[in-house]
């Protein structure tokens, strides 16, 4: 597993909510035949759709784990998906190589995994809240994404500048659940 750096005031959505671009982009840069890396991306093209059940919305769930102390500083900010344009997007595709070792080959390979996610734009009507002080027994749920709708959170982190130096550095974890009707 990859520890994620904090990045703060990099808004963005982890997915595109432009099924066309999606599908444009995984087009042109297929996914990656590795379980590892594409857990997620399949069933956002529709792979794991039946005939009586596709994937509605990607729910994140998010908490810090492992502080003494409430989350101060880098704390996830999400605006308010009501306040969410389609003209705030800024699909951006992401292309990563890596290394990988194979213990079966002894070999070393280099592998390329590619994603579309989105900027966003900042607008003044848009609305942004934080979960301050959030604890390890807390959990705030957002939407990455909604099939048919512009629906979904983007989200991002900020340097609390009203942290004291006894506070733990924000650690957390993310989990994202497919729900299909």
């Amino acid at each position: 597993m990859n520890d994620q750096p904090i990045i703060p005031d990099g808004i963005h959505l982890d997915y595109t909510q432009n099924d066309t671009t999606r599908e444009q982009f995984y087009s042109q840069y297929p996914l990656l035949n590795d379980e590892e890396v594409t857990t997620q991306l399949p069933f956002l093209l529709g792979h794991n759709d039946t005939v009586t059940e596709k994937l509605a919305m990607v729910l994140g769930v998010w908490k810090p784990i492992h502080m003494t102390s409430p989350v101060c500083d880098h704390p996830l900010a999400i605006m308010d998906a009501r306040t969410f344009s389609p003209d705030d997007e800024r699909p951006l595709g992401l292309h990563v190589k890596f290394f990988r070792f194979s213990f079966k080959t002894l070999k070393v390979y280099i592998l390329a995994a590619h994603s579309v996610i989105s900027n966003i734009v900042h607008r003044a009507s848009q609305r942004w809240w934080y979960y301050s002080m959030q604890r390890t027994d807390e959990v705030l749920v957002f939407t990455h994404y909604t099939r048919g709708k512009h629906f979904a959170t983007p989200h991002g982190t900020f340097t609390n500048p009203h942290c004291t130096r006894d506070m733990d550095t924000r650690r957390s974890v993310e989990m994202r659940v497919g729900v299909f009707v």
